[in-house]
Parts: C-alpha cells; sequence; structure tokens
C-alpha cells in the first residue's frame, strides 16, 4: 500500500467522442483513447466578486459567486495514424482534429475519373474531372484501379475538374499502370477540412483517483512543433461548457441486489452526472452506473440502473472509464519535407500554430454554466528558422513584395502511415537574421490565408489542409 493518498501525475486517461447534440455527454468507446504526451489539466473558474459594503472593520464582510467561466483543459498528443491498409480511417483523437478543423471526410468519400489517359512514366498534369462527394485536398492519395498515387498540388480548371501535379506513382507498395480517360478514382487520405461549424466532442479525462467527464468540448487552438527530434505532435488548448466528476471510495453500506442506492463515507466526491463502477465486484454496467441523485446529508449515490449483485461493505466504488484500444502507428520529427512552391527546403525548426477559437456564451442571466459556443475567425501563423544559406537572400525580395507561397509539409517516412499538411496561400514574411554560433540563422513568419476562387467556386474555408498520406 502506497505510503501516502496522493494523486499521481503519470496515472492519466484520456478519450473523446463526438456528441450529437453539443452538451449532452457521450460515453466514449475504447478506440476513443488518447494517449496524452502531457498532463490533461482540468479547470473550470466560478469567479468571485468582494462586497461593497463598508462599516466599523476593514474586513470584507461578503464575496458573491458570479457564473462559471467555460471548462479549461490541454490535450497535446502524438499524431498516431493507423497502418497503410487501413489508410483514410481514423487517426487517434480524430474528433479533436475535427473539432479545431471543422470536418473529418474518410477515405473512399470522395471521388473523381481521369481526364485523358494517364501512361505509365506520367508524373505532371494527370487531368481529372467529374468530381463528387466533396472537395480535394492540396496534398493526397488517391486510388485508381490497384495503384495509389501521391499527389502535391491541384490547377483548378473548375469547381469539378483540374489536374495533378508533383505525382509520385506507385505509392504504398502499389503497380504504376496505365489509366484510361474516365477511370474512376477516390480520394484515399484521410482529409480533416475546415468548415464554419464543427462538432463538439464529450471527454473523460482519468487522471488517478479522479475521473471527470466533460461535455460540450471544443478545440480552439493546436500548435505544431516541428525539429529534428521526437515525434510529431499536436498540442490542443480546449474549453468546454461543463463537467461532472467521480472520485474514489468504499462503500459505507451494503447495498442489495435490486436496489439504486449506494452509501459512500463522503458523497461530496462524486457529482449527479458521473458515472461509477464496483471495482472489487468487477461490475461497471457495460458504460458504467450513472449518478441521477445525490443525498449529501446520508452520502447516498442514487444510480440509474439497479444492482444487479449485492454490494459489500469496502468495495471500491470509483470512477468509471473506457477501455484502451490505441491507434498503433507514431510518427517521427526528423522524417519531414518541406516544399515551398514545390521546391524542397531544408530548415532547422518550425512553430506553427493553428488557432480556430470558439467564444463561450456564458454571460445571459440566470445560467450558472456557459450554455453554447460559437466559431470566431481563424488564425493560422507560424515561424519557420532555417540556417541561412546564399539562396535565402530570395526571401528580402519576397518579403517586400508580399509573395504568396505554396508551402507543403511532409511528415512520416512510411507511404501511407505519414501526415501532411498544405497551405495553399501562405505569406512568409520579416525574415529575421540572428547569430547561431558560427552560423547565421533566419526566421520567418508564416501566414496562411483563405482563398476567394470564382475558377473554382471556393469562397474561403482553404487556408490549411490536414491530411494522411
Amino acid at each position: 500500500m502506497s505510503c501516502a493518498n496522493l494523486g499521481k501525475s503519470t496515472i492519466v486517461g484520456v478519450w473523446a467522442k463526438a456528441e450529437t447534440t453539443c452538451g449532452t455527454f457521450v460515453m466514449p468507446a475504447a478506440t476513443d483513447v488518447i494517449l496524452p504526451t502531457g498532463f490533461p489539466a482540468v479547470n473550470q473558474e466560478f469567479p468571485t466578486t468582494d462586497g461593497l459594503e463598508i462599516s466599523e472593520s476593514l474586513d470584507i464582510t461578503e464575496q458573491f459567486q458570479s457564473a462559471a467561466q467555460p471548462v479549461s483543459f490541454s490535450l497535446p498528443m502524438y499524431v498516431r495514424v493507423p497502418a497503410a491498409a487501413s489508410l483514410g480511417n481514423a487517426i487517434q483523437g480524430d474528433v479533436v482534429f475535427q473539432s479545431l478543423l471543422g470536418s473529418g471526410v474518410a477515405g473512399g468519400t470522395v471521388s473523381a475519373a481521369v481526364a485523358t489517359t494517364w501512361t505509365v512514366g506520367q508524373t505532371t498534369s494527370l487531368g481529372f474531372d467529374t468530381l463528387a462527394g466533396g472537395w480535394l485536398p492540396d496534398v493526397g492519395v488517391i486510388t485508381v484501379g490497384t495503384e495509389k498515387i501521391l499527389y502535391r498540388g491541384i490547377t483548378w480548371a473548375s469547381s469539378t475538374a483540374g489536374s495533378f501535379d508533383n505525382v509520385e506513382r506507385a505509392y504504398a507498395g502499389t503497380t504504376a499502370a496505365e489509366q484510361a480517360d474516365t477511370t474512376a478514382f477516390t480520394l484515399t487520405s484521410r482529409y480533416f477540412r475546415l468548415d464554419t461549424d464543427s462538432p463538439a466532442f464529450s471527454t473523460v479525462v482519468r487522471t488517478d483517483h479522479t475521473v471527470y467527464y466533460i461535455t460540450g468540448c471544443a478545440a480552439n487552438s493546436a500548435t505544431v512543433g516541428i525539429t529534428n527530434e521526437g515525434g510529431l505532435q499536436w498540442s490542443f488548448d480546449c474549453q468546454a461548457l461543463s463537467f461532472e466528476w467521480a472520485g474514489k471510495s468504499t462503500l459505507a453500506a451494503q447495498a442489495a441486489s435490486g436496489q439504486a442506492d449506494v452509501v459512500v463515507p463522503d458523497a461530496k466526491l462524486y457529482s449527479v452526472g458521473a458515472f461509477v463502477k464496483n471495482t472489487t465486484k468487477n461490475k461497471d454496467n457495460t458504460d458504467g452506473y450513472e449518478i441521477t441523485a445525490i443525498n449529501y446529508s446520508t452520502n447516498t449515490l442514487t444510480l440509474e440502473t439497479n444492482l444487479d449483485t449485492n454490494w459489500e461493505i469496502g468495495d471500491i466504488v470509483e470512477g468509471y472509464v473506457p477501455g484502451s484500444t490505441s491507434v498503433a502507428n507514431t510518427i517521427e520529427n526528423r522524417y519531414t519535407s518541406v516544399y515551398i512552391d514545390a521546391t524542397s527546403t531544408t530548415l532547422q525548426n518550425t512553430d506553427l500554430t493553428v488557432s480556430c477559437p470558439k467564444q463561450f456564451i456564458s454571460d445571459e442571466v440566470g445560467n450558472t454554466y456557459p450554455t453554447a459556443w460559437v466559431e470566431d475567425q481563424r488564425s493560422i501563423t507560424g515561424t519557420m528558422t532555417l540556417y541561412a544559406r546564399a539562396a535565402d537572400t530570395k526571401y528580402l525580395y519576397d518579403n517586400t513584395q508580399r509573395t504568396e507561397k505554396v508551402v507543403h509539409m511532409l511528415f512520416g517516412d512510411t507511404d501511407g502511415e505519414s501526415m501532411a499538411i498544405a497551405m495553399r496561400r501562405t505569406k512568409l514574411t520579416n525574415p529575421t537574421s540572428s547569430e547561431n554560433g558560427p552560423t547565421i540563422n533566419m526566421a520567418l513568419n508564416l501566414t496562411a490565408l483563405g482563398k476567394i476562387d470564382t475558377t473554382t467556386s471556393e469562397v474561403g474555408e482553404n487556408s490549411i489542409d490536414v491530411v494522411t498520406i
């Protein structure tokens, strides 16, 4: 037995699942697990205001509690993608990516057809038409027949036709073949596409002996730090409407089979809406016993479902969490390729911030907790740092001319188990030189912009594409 009953910051579990109705909790499944790379601190502030009364004392005699602010929690994670054979399926924390960016399009959803036969050795200007089922990202993997093809860049002719550029044929171990005119193909990549609406999700967070059940969650921003070390990681900052909690204690009185009330030493360790299990008896009612009422005077928890066996004094009653079935493959940062206007570029490091904030409604009179949130204007910025080479002086000119660049970042060394970020309209500004030992560094500010395009009938929502490749 431990010397002290202290919470251990390394015993952590996180699960996240999309909500059908924002603010209505949905219990995640084992496949919704997230392995965080840092402590997911969960907090919700109830601001207070000191009273204004003055008296014959210097003491403050009253304090008033205001409505709650949104729940805040961090969620850093490695990018974990399924095996290449399952390219296009969900990745770790899939719903969190969707909440940040707007939507997630499964592989096989978007289709088009070959326009003019693609010869076996053709690696550029692969024409297509009859696009259906959605949109194509600027970087992606398509499957035509038995061949997979990676492309970097699209030249659009209309909203349903164009051509692929910078193509890698016979991708992911497939065999290149002539692809005849009108042959159908699909986008195989999983595509996180920007949208003006984004899904809410429920999150279960276990921090040792406390479990939080968080509703109405939204990802507001994420940072991506790219170096030559470690794994590819996205660090999300999230907010939510409210949470419930369940602690850990032992049963204070026997609870007979068929009843719904259980007595614990201190009912304040639990809240209505939380889910518990009997760890001693291995009884969890599949997804936990939901607490529907609490009598704090008698320390009695009323459960939604009657017990199907006797619970005995001393049985451990604690918060329910799902099992864990994690997505298999991580991506090493050292396998990163960056292309600026299709030209391979060597960088020292890059810091990218994808901010898609949500404004929480917490100032309506009569409500204790925030009642909703709404998407606000996004911002995609970063800094690209490189060792200054002779050819890099050109960035001084680009800065004066406000030149726009196409930036593609590809992460991973295994076909079908990698990720790409594409920014079609990028400003690289204010090149700043600095000393770095015997070398010179150049730092470039990066801003990704949306594009209103009459050729494709786009009205924005295209400043960044995030895809699996």
